[in-house]
């Protein structure tokens, strides 16, 4: 009897474990809100599909100040350009000359490319703008630095 109900136990405990993870990964990998900035709605989204993303910008309510890698844009812009005509400001973080389509960024009123996510804040405030959606995305190799970086921006300026 007592070998039963440890047995259970144990596969409580790993059916917990196996939960948190999963909840881990689906914040992780999720649009998550960040409430608001200098009267923009701020989200960020870690290692997001393509065409998600792009469907996603299209449905925001605000024109989007977008940070991100220039890899994860491209592959946005392929999937779906039309998420363009709601960009009004793209900043990228690990490319300091666009490696972009011209015909792209020609649709964008705002657009710069910075070499880290750092420059790329410090350039958001001289951009900031209310009645905007604050954007930022990170994916690939270094997408959980990102993350650590954009969640300490967002300490640091709401302090």
């Amino acid at each position: 009897m007592e070998k039963k109900q440890s047995n259970r136990i144990a596969a409580a405990d790993e059916l917990i474990k196996n939960r948190q993870e999963n909840l881990e990964k689906f914040n992780a990998t999720s649009l998550r809100p960040h409430g608001k900035l200098w009267g923009m709605d701020v989200f960020s989204w870690f290692n997001s599909e393509p065409w998600l993303l792009a469907n996603t910008i299209q449905a925001m309510p605000f024109p989007v100040i977008w940070i991100a890698g220039s890899n994860e844009v491209v592959k946005s812009f392929v999937e779906d350009e039309r998420s363009i005509q709601n960009i009004d400001t793209l900043l990228t973080y690990n490319e300091s000359v666009f490696q972009i389509d011209k015909l792209w960024l020609e649709r964008i009123p705002n657009s710069a490319g910075t070499s880290s996510s750092w420059d790329a804040f410090r350039m958001l405030e001289l951009l900031k703008s209310p009645k905007k959606v604050l954007l930022f995305t990170a994916s690939g190799d270094d997408w959980e630095q990102e993350k650590w970086n954009f969640e300490e921006f967002l300490k640091i300026v709401k302090a």
